[in-house]
């Protein structure tokens, strides 16, 4: 059977995510992708379980992700229900693709979409089992120039579009302004990024690269204002050499004022990020 290039999406949970992520995957992941040489994106709660600034990765939401969700009639899916919500992707003509989905979760399997192919299993024993057997079939990553210039050009047109706000001298200052300066002053490598639900997360999640397991926080089925604080807090004891980010809106903040003063007893050194962005007008 011959496929056209596959798209690889993964999830949370068993593909490592920035939420704990019980299997622990990145490195696993990233072998298999380079061995196969296939687009990854990721949903918003498995953002950072790829590096976003690898030329395979085609982000979480937006354009370049649809267009190989279009594309594909292969998609392997790893750690994701492939349920479709406000910030997930659904699959373009799902009953025409071969969908191959790893879970260690059954009640995923057909929840969505026919899965003609499952594989019950740990994400991090599975995707390394899966890399080794193509190690062994190709002896070694094939290189795929054709799609890597397709991937670079499709992110290029992705940035040129949100570049305008990401660099906008406007006021009030847009928010696109103060995520892209964001991206600036933090260290990837040492970092930990999270966004209160509303349009705080839709627009961090959209435009800010995660680089590093667990360097972000995506999360969204529930829209939980406050929520973005104590994450950036376990963030902090978790990680507590890295500076720990959360980003907040009005109506946000309203949720978390009381907790300030607990940071400042406790001496734990997060920064928040506040967008005066009016309240609750977004939704």
């Amino acid at each position: 059977m011959s496929l056209r290039p596959p798209a690889e999406a993964t999830g949370p949970g068993r593909a490592p995510s920035t939420p704990p992520g019980y299997a622990d995957a990145s490195s696993e992941l990233l072998r298999f992708a380079e061995l196969a040489q296939v687009p990854v994106l990721t949903t918003l709660k498995g953002k950072s379980a790829f590096p976003e600034t690898h030329p395979l990765s085609v982000g979480v939401r937006g354009s370049l992700a649809e267009h190989f969700l279009r594309k594909c009639d292969l998609l392997f899916s790893v750690g994701s229900s492939l349920f479709p919500n406000r910030f997930s992707h659904a699959i373009p003509d799902a009953d025409k693709k071969t969908i191959v989905q790893c879970t260690v979760d059954t009640l995923d399997i057909n929840r969505s979409y026919e899965t003609r192919n499952a594989v019950i299993g740990d994400a991090k024993l599975t995707v390394a089992a899966l890399a080794g057997e193509l190690s062994a079939k190709t002896g070694g990553a094939r290189k795929r120039p054709e799609l890597i210039e397709e991937i670079k050009k499709g992110k290029e047109a992705f940035v040129a579009k949100f570049r305008p706000w990401l660099e906008s001298d406007e006021t009030p200052i847009n928010p696109y302004r103060v995520f892209g300066d964001l991206m600036k002053v933090l260290d990837p490598k040492s970092s930990f990024v999270t966004a209160d639900s509303g349009n705080t997360r839709d627009q961090t999640s959209t435009v800010y690269e995660a680089q590093i397991p667990r360097g972000f926080l995506g999360w969204g089925n529930v829209s939980t204002l406050g929520f973005s604080l104590a994450g950036a807090i376990a963030a902090k004891l978790a990680y507590p050499e890295r500076q720990c980010v959360h980003v907040t809106g009005d109506a946000g903040v309203c949720y978390m004022m009381g907790n300030f003063e607990a940071i400042a007893r406790y001496g734990i050194g997060i920064t928040t990020v506040h967008i005066n962005n009016g309240g609750y007008s977004g939704y």
